[in-house]
């Protein structure tokens, strides 16, 4: 990274975490943020709930949460869900940065591209991801590059382009389960390229295998940890099964959690520039010309994101129903033992006032349980295993 580059993160990265910090009530971080973080802070403790919850699920994939792990020790970040919107602002200006570098190599100028990103980073969908603490700004950051450098691939054949998207496609997977459709759309990109080109079958192998390589690594390691520490090499799918049997369909399950709308800003301004060159019907003789469209498309999203933001940017409303079981319990059953199970029992623990009296298990073991705490009342949380909550135990 050049010292420019680095100058622009730096600066792109301390104003995102300025938004977070001035919108840091506790509302406002969503409980993918809350659940992600205890989960974190249990692995870095050395906890059976950690172990279990950091690869145990399709839903809760390991990377976001290994990425909020370094900052676990500091106890302000700590199962408050606030890592995860650092993590957040960090992969918002990662992908500032890689469009700025984008939009350069097009040849757009300075005032233009400094436009196209104010554009990006005050859309609702940017500011309400790290706000929030949600994963969507990593996805985004994957499928975003992934996308350029297919391109930049198509465009040059370099291998350099070509294993940059195998890394970053393969780590959005581990990110958002549905990104290996991405993955595999790409592949079939590769592969009619290849057929129309005509290349030797020694260059396709090698095509081939530079791009499966990090996807069936990460997929491997996956599919390991959850044959070492959950005795199933495949326990982690478990949740696409109730799916189907529950009348889900494929659509749902490729859509539910997962930010492909918001893809398309990025996407587009990305592809802005591109378009600008080689499409013939937007093809612009001078610089000026292309830095004055760019400029009137980035004008336009910040005047469409003004009048979104009070809406689209407001911060996702309490869970009622686990407001009403906390409730409930603090008020019925004051002095009983609760055991709760599943990753939904993160967002218990951390509003009730006495959190001494449950325990929170990924996985039920009645048996043990009920040796450890005989001669004590005890009562069992457990989510119901349905829509969102078909990936708990």
């Amino acid at each position: 990274m050049t010292r420019n580059r680095f100058v622009f993160f730096t600066v792109a990265f301390l104003a995102l975490l300025w938004a977070v910090m001035s919108n840091q009530e506790q509302n406002r971080i969503s409980s993918e943020a809350v659940i992600r973080s205890c989960v974190a802070a249990d692995l870095l403790d050395g906890l059976v709930t950690g172990r279990q919850g950091f690869v145990g699920s399709l839903r809760w994939s390991p990377l976001p949460t290994l990425l909020v792990l370094p900052m676990m020790p500091i106890p302000e970040l700590a199962r408050t869900g606030f890592a995860a919107c650092v993590v957040a602002a960090f992969a918002v200006a990662c992908l500032a940065t890689f469009l700025n570098n984008w939009w350069t190599s097009y040849g757009l100028a300075r005032w233009a591209r400094m436009l196209l990103l104010l554009a990006y980073l005050t859309a609702p969908a940017t500011l309400r991801s790290i706000v929030s603490g949600t994963s969507a700004a990593l996805f985004v950051f994957f499928i975003v590059t992934s996308a350029c450098f297919l391109i930049h691939w198509l465009e040059t054949l370099k291998l350099r382009s070509l294993a940059y998207l195998a890394i970053l496609a393969s780590l959005a997977v581990v990110t958002r389960y549905q990104a290996i459709f991405f993955g595999v759309g790409a592949l079939a990109i590769l592969i009619v390229h290849l057929v129309l080109e005509r290349e030797k079958e020694a260059y396709s192998e090698g095509t081939l295998i530079v791009f499966l390589a990090p996807f069936l690594y990460v997929c491997g390691l996956w599919v390991a940890a959850n044959w070492l520490i959950m005795g199933e090499p495949f326990f982690f799918m478990r949740g696409l099964l109730p799916s189907r049997l529950e009348g889900v369909t494929l659509g749902e399950i490729l859509a539910e959690g997962c930010e492909w709308s918001e893809c398309i800003l990025p996407l587009a301004l990305a592809m802005l520039a591109w378009a600008m060159r080689h499409v013939p019907s937007l093809r612009l003789a001078s610089p000026f010309a292309s830095n004055s469209a760019a400029s009137a498309v980035a004008l336009l999203i910040l005047l469409v994101s003004a009048l979104l933001r009070p809406n689209a940017a407001a911060s996702r409303p309490p869970d009622d129903e686990i407001a009403s079981v906390i409730n409930y319990i603090e008020k019925i059953h004051p002095y009983d033992k609760m055991i709760l199970s599943g990753y939904c029992g993160y967002e218990v623990l951390k509003d009730v006032e006495t959190p001494e009296r449950y325990i929170h298990t990924l996985s039920l073991y009645l048996e043990k349980i009920y040796k450890e705490t005989k001669g004590q009342r005890l009562y069992l949380v457990v989510p119901r295993p349905r829509g969102w909550y078909r990936w708990e135990d």
